[in-house]
């Protein structure tokens, strides 16, 4: 679980605080973000789309750092 300490301080820009929240997020995150892969051979692959993960990833920075405490 995140302290009120830890989401403080990466509200205010601090870098491993920050790190903090992403760590606690990742697997949520990696769930939203998977998905089935279809390769020109035909293989079917269920991966993390990387793409789309950075994106969530900055929104979440994003969010934490325009949350008001």
């Amino acid at each position: 679980m995140i302290t009120y300490h830890t989401i403080r301080q990466a509200s205010e820009g601090d870098i491993l605080a920050s790190q903090e929240v992403l760590q606690h997020f990742d697997a949520y995150i990696n769930t939203l973000c998977t998905h089935l892969f279809l390769y020109e051979n035909g293989r079917r692959e269920y991966t993390v789309d990387t793409i789309m993960k950075s994106h969530l990833q900055v929104k979440l920075l994003e969010a934490v750092i325009k949350f008001k405490l």
